[in-house]
């Protein structure tokens, strides 16, 4: 009695190609779930945080721990232009800073809980530590940018900064 035939085995299509088949498949709805989770921004960690300030961007690393804001920029040997840190404070004060470890220029931007520019410490030198820099009333963000950056990019006190982070 002849055994009988399976589907697959009656089938036109050889069965390597079955197997091509699947695996072309599974790559495809591979990418297409790529393509719906970039589409739908589900892939937002990713982003670039940045912030605006006098319609300029600037990228963004953030130091929102007291880890982070304790280390800053010390030991790096430079910052890319239209790069810098922004500090963040749970509440608003006048917190020092100086130039210890650093090794290359800074401007430091003082930023107010209104999200405007309060004071600006422009092109502060490493060779200025033990000396401590603070604003001259409380602040809630405080953003290191390269020393003349400020100047260049016409950054004034009272102008508004907005945040993508």
């Amino acid at each position: 009695m002849p055994k009988a035939e399976t589907p697959l085995q009656r089938s036109k299509i050889p069965l390597i190609f079955h197997n091509k088949l699947a695996v072309i498949i599974s790559i495809v709805a591979v990418l297409l779930c790529i393509g719906f989770a970039a589409f739908f921004g589900l892939s937002k960690e990713t982003e670039q945080p940045y912030l605006t300030i006098n319609d300029q961007r600037i990228n963004l690393e953030v130091a929102d721990t007291p880890e982070k804001r304790a280390t800053g920029l010390s030991g790096r040997p430079s910052l890319e232009p239209r790069t810098g840190m922004l500090f963040i404070y749970e509440s608003p004060a006048q917190p020092g800073f100086w130039m210890k470890d650093m090794q290359f220029p800074l401007d430091i931007i003082w930023i107010n809980e209104a999200k405007e520019v309060a004071d600006i410490d422009a092109n502060i030198s490493p060779d200025t530590y033990p000396e401590s820099f603070k604003p001259s009333a409380p602040i809630i963000y405080v953003l290191e940018i390269n020393g003349g950056e400020a100047e260049s990019l016409n950054v004034e006190v009272g102008q508004p900064v907005s945040f993508k982070l």
